[in-house]
């Protein structure tokens, strides 16, 4: 959660535009919190991206909730939610092979290859998720070990029950924002932005 504090800021402003009455300088201030949470927004999804995390932009964005300012709270915050994502927007596949046989007493079982799996790119490397599989809408599971499920017949052929399964999920958008260079780049945009669209709407009410 991005919540900074610019009670300096504001009181070296309210010294320098004293002569202006106390509406006109809370809409000021109001504006120009409002403006530098906007800004902070809009930046955060692009460096949560540059910093690896294979998610896109706008599966980021739909994490992060904005509470603007306003007149009677002075106070803007931006936060990430910490709801878990599914590897499906991680970029997950499928990879491998694995089939049904018979054994020689016409017995089925179902042989899985040993590169059978899910692959999820980490931080530019690929990592390779044993027991995994993609299923309906393309969500990512994981079969729990030890539940291996069965085989059973469907429509003249066979598919097999997957059993105990898990969804698999990735890092939350809110661990993401915590990254040391995400956290400082934003909290630096916000700080050097505020004086900035501050002193932009006090000039702009000064005439």
């Amino acid at each position: 959660m991005i919540n900074i504090n610019m009670q300096s800021t504001i009181r070296q402003a309210e010294r320098q535009f004293a002569s202006l009455g106390r509406e006109i300088k809370d809409k000021a201030i109001v504006r120009a919190l409002n403006d530098s949470i906007r800004k902070a927004n809009t930046q955060s999804a692009r460096d949560i991206k540059n910093q690896g995390y294979n998610l896109k932009t706008s599966r980021i964005k739909q994490s992060i909730r904005m509470s603007r300012a306003t007149r009677t709270n002075l106070t803007a915050v931006l936060r990430a939610m910490p709801e878990s994502i599914n590897l499906k927007h991680f970029g997950a596949r499928q990879v491998g092979k694995s089939k049904i046989v018979r054994d020689a007493r016409g017995r089925m079982s179902y042989k899985i290859s040993p590169s059978a799996g899910v692959r999820v790119k980490v931080k530019g490397a690929s990592v390779l998720l044993k027991h995994a599989f993609i299923g309906k809408d393309g969500l990512v599971f994981q079969r729990i070990q030890g539940s291996s499920g069965n085989i059973f017949k469907f429509r003249g052929g066979f598919e097999r029950d997957q059993g105990k399964i898990k969804p698999l999920s990735g890092v939350p958008v809110s661990k993401m924002m915590q990254n040391d260079i995400v956290w400082n780049a934003l909290t630096d945009l916000a700080r050097d932005h505020f004086p900035v669209r501050l002193r932009h709407h006090l000039t702009r009410a000064l005439g």
